[in-house]
């Protein structure tokens, strides 16, 4: 089951039998430097889930979005919109926010980079392999029985 709330969602769908639990987790949340990352937060949040459900396994989304120091850094292989967005005088459909659960960002942002992008295609085949080191030796692996990634804004 995919959620994006699983703490709150995971009682009843280990009332309801349901064993897979598919939770969403942001690359950016862990993603600190270029060499350094954190991921501690995944390690919490798979922590809690099993905790409210010990016969669970995940089967995480990982969403492979940039952190913001990549973007400052980075910021000439950003996207540059062919329409100027202007949200000055209507509302967002989701306002940008980043998801306390697994870190993912969520809303409409107007910064991403290119996915055309060398040096965005490089960096993130980089944290990609960090985090499927971490993923293959963590000490829930017998929990985890895959994983799928993504790229939710194009």
């Amino acid at each position: 089951v995919c959620s994006s709330d699983l703490q709150k969602s995971t009682p009843v769908f280990r009332q309801m039998g349901i064993q897979v639990l598919h939770p969403i987790i942001g690359l950016n949340a862990v993603w600190q430097s270029f060499t350094k990352f954190d991921f501690s937060i995944f390690d919490n949040l798979f922590a809690r889930l099993l905790y409210l459900h010990p016969e669970a396994f995940f089967l995480p989304r990982v969403i492979l979005d940039p952190p913001d120091w990549w973007k400052e850094e980075n910021s000439n292989e950003l996207v540059v919109p062919a329409i100027p967005i202007d949200m000055s005088d209507r509302k967002r459909f989701h306002t940008p926010r980043v998801n306390p659960e697994g870190g993912w960002r969520w809303g409409l942002y107007t910064d991403e980079p290119s996915l055309g992008s060398d040096l965005w295609q490089r960096d993130t085949k980089h944290a990609y392999r960090q985090f499927l080191r971490y993923y293959e030796n963590s000490p829930l692996k017998s929990r985890k029985i895959g994983r799928a990634s993504c790229r939710e804004r194009v």
